[in-house]
């Protein structure tokens, strides 16, 4: 199918045993999940970032519909707040708006790069995520966030309840008989992960964990599942990455980025193996988009 669809808000890349999706919605109807920015990642069909689904609207706190909210998606959150506000169980108000910065396919179809901007607070900052595909086993998403003054900025990931062990930058985690790195930068800042609704690692904390580190497959169906929450402080702009190496095979993907602007995709190249890509007009499969009303 097809891969760039802005009309519906998901965007995909994919490979021939990965696959990955971004949302970037104009919201044309009340949305039911704050997910501006989530990010969907699969690996030989098994979800590695996953959407931490529904489980109950109607249940007595913490679960009245509390996996809808930004903080339990794949996506990034400024200052602790949820980019949009929740009115009752179903509503939110002040819709946040995204729109694509532009895609990018190189010749071989090996690499591909998607960028995209969202407003998290009109006035304050804007977040603007790109993905990045390497072959079958490299993903990069990049977040960057532009404004001014210090700010907080905290990304989460909803992943499957695996075996894990710590790594100096991130995780690393046990899926079949195959290990995922989940790696981060900077270095710095503070990280937490928990399952279950208890904090398992890390040393990120004044939150309430009731919620975190669940996964609901259906409706009323909860289950385990592993919530990584990394947090920065900084002056904006700011820019984190989290990098992903599925399996053994993997090789070395190289970048050259530039430096942060609104509209702006934070890559002029990559290369991986013979493969190179530049992000310009020529190798875009998705003309830039640089106009962000709302």
């Amino acid at each position: 199918g097809e891969s760039i669809l802005p009309e519906s808000g998901f965007y995909w890349l994919r490979g021939e045993r990965t696959r990955g999706m971004l949302r970037a919605a104009a919201f044309h109807a009340r949305p039911g999940h704050s997910d501006q920015a989530h990010f969907e990642l699969w690996w030989n069909g098994t979800p590695l970032a996953q959407d931490p689904g529904t489980f109950l609207y109607n249940g007595n706190p913490p679960w009245d519909n509390p996996l809808s909210a930004a903080r339990h998606h794949n996506t990034l959150r400024l200052d602790g707040r949820e980019p949009m506000e929740r009115v009752g169980r179903f509503l939110w108000v002040g819709r946040t708006v995204a729109a694509p910065i532009g895609a990018w396919r190189s010749q071989g179809g090996t690499l591909e790069v998607l960028a995209i901007q969202h407003h998290l607070d009109p006035g304050r900052a804007v977040h603007q995520r790109t993905v990045v595909r390497a072959g079958d086993h490299i993903w990069w998403v990049i977040d960057e966030l532009l404004g001014a003054d210090r700010h907080r900025a905290e990304v989460g990931w909803c992943l499957p309840d695996a075996p894990w062990r710590r790594l100096r930058q991130g995780l690393a985690l046990r899926i079949g008989p195959e290990e995922v790195i989940l790696g981060w930068s900077p270095a710095g800042g503070e990280w937490a992960l928990y399952k279950a609704g208890e904090r398992v690692a890390g040393d990120f904390s004044g939150e309430p964990e009731a919620t975190l580190g669940w996964v609901s497959p259906t409706y009323a169906l909860r289950e385990p599942a592993l919530r990584l929450i990394r947090s920065v402080d900084g002056f904006l702009p700011m820019r984190m990455i989290t990098t992903w190496s599925l399996g053994s095979e993997g090789g070395e993907l190289s970048a050259t980025f530039v430096s942060p602007r609104l509209g702006r995709a934070p890559l002029r190249e990559v290369q991986f193996g013979d493969e190179r890509l530049v992000c310009d007009k020529a190798h875009a499969i998705l003309a830039p988009d640089t106009t962000l009303k709302g």
